[in-house]
């Protein structure tokens, strides 16, 4: 199936490992294999730092150098004072053009209300398209009720945060604490650093919106 790639304003932690060679972690993609590239402000360093030429290029580019038309295929450019940040705004110019599988690097370790307003994306978009953001450390997607299979993808760790409602008649199995019609709450650290132990993991849940976290150790 055909991927986009969003690629967001880097944080340090994660310009310090794309500039630090990703070769050097074994959870990176293969970028090269993506179909489309969307680039969201200082996002275009890293990028730059991939070897990446965006094909579209957005944001007001308060964070960085102004874009030229050797940028990117295209540049969108939004006043600093609207109303969405730049994340969103790559976001939702991938779901518009059709991009039905949207992998979003960064976006994870900068700034809290970023990072928060970023897991609204990944609901706002719930059922409608399968989003992940990921940056080394983590991938972070939502899952709507049904049937999913868990990949390891090299993370140790798997977490499961009900996301603004009870998630219900929860079903785990292939990981390190399995449950069965379980209702987990929002209020809980309850799904917390779970492991799994059969690769791929399975789950099932038939109400809720359920934050799904695949996460590793640093170094």
């Amino acid at each position: 199936m055909s991927r986009c790639l969003v690629i967001l304003s880097g944080e340090a932690g994660l310009e310090r490992l794309v500039q630090n060679g990703c070769s050097s972690v074994e959870v990176w993609p293969d970028f090269s294999s993506y179909d489309f590239v969307i680039a969201a402000d200082r996002g275009q360093i890293i990028a730059r730092d991939l070897g990446i030429i965006p094909d579209v290029l957005v944001g007001d580019f308060d964070s960085s150098p102004r874009p030229d038309s050797t940028s990117a295929a295209e540049i969108v450019v939004f006043p600093r004072e609207k109303a969405f940040t730049d994340s969103q705004a790559a976001i939702d110019l991938a779901f518009e053009r059709g991009w039905r599988e949207i992998d979003v690097l960064g976006g994870l370790s900068g700034r809290l209300d970023h990072t928060m307003g970023n897991l609204g994306i990944l609901a706002k978009y719930s059922g409608r398209a399968r989003i992940q953001f990921f940056d080394g450390l983590n991938i972070v997607t939502m899952l709507h009720p049904g049937s999913h299979l868990m990949n390891a993808r090299g993370y140790r760790y798997l977490g499961l945060i009900a996301y603004g409602e009870a998630v219900r008649g929860l079903t785990l199995r292939g990981t390190l604490y399995e449950v069965t019609d379980f209702t987990l709450p929002p209020d809980t650290t309850r799904g917390v650093s779970n492991e799994i132990t059969s690769d791929p993991a399975s789950l099932s849940f038939r109400e809720g919106r359920l934050l799904a976290i695949n996460s590793r150790d640093p170094g």
